[in-house]
């Protein structure tokens, strides 16, 4: 109960919109929410968030079953927005190999995490929205400028250790042509367009 309304559990609202709802709304949803549980900001067990596979073993085949199992096979707690959940699933959607996730860079006392790295290919891919650069909450106290040029020297000190780097925003990230295009460009392989 949540002020005096019947709700259900996350772990099975989760798996209800896994296996009703669009693929990238659920891919969003089950990454956010396994990104909470790991991060310790969501109760586990009883009422609280309980277990994903558990939850979706208990709906019938006919019902969505393989659906959620699919999205929790394709869920990933590293995913650090809904921008790099999205992309995620239209880089599925192209072919493009898996990316690591989150992985770190450091140069000199500094050190970075990515949203998207290639190892076998040494590249680099991050999704942007522009909050990260316009929204005060986010800036830290910092000025629009002086978020840009951080996330300049950034780019620079990665782009020393990579062979490729790529950004793109919003609408890359929901467009596999868009998205496609963006990633052959830096160097990744398409299969499908």
């Amino acid at each position: 109960m949540i002020d005096g309304l019947r709700v259900t559990s996350m772990a099975r609202t989760v798996i209800d919109l896994a296996r009703q709802s669009d693929l990238m709304l659920a891919i969003v949803v089950a990454d956010a929410a396994l990104k909470r549980k790991a991060e310790g900001s969501v109760a586990t067990g009883g009422d609280g968030f309980g277990d994903l596979g558990e939850e979706v073993s208990r709906i019938p085949l006919r019902h969505g079953e393989a659906r959620g199992r699919h999205v929790l096979e394709f869920a990933d707690e590293r995913s650090g927005s809904a921008g790099e959940s999205i992309s995620r699933v239209t880089m599925r959607r192209l072919g493009v190999p898996k990316p690591v996730l989150q992985q770190e860079f450091s140069e000199g006392n500094d050190t970075w995490f990515v949203d998207f790295w290639w190892p076998g290919l040494r590249i680099v891919g991050e999704f942007d929205g522009d909050a990260k650069y316009l929204n005060p909450e986010m800036r830290s106290g910092r000025s629009a400028a002086e978020v840009v040029l951080a996330e300049k020297k950034r780019e620079d000190a990665i782009r020393r250790q990579v062979s490729g780097f790529v950004r793109w925003g919003w609408a890359e990230a929901r467009s596999p042509r868009l998205l496609g295009a963006r990633l052959a460009g830096a160097g990744l392989p398409i299969s499908s367009w």
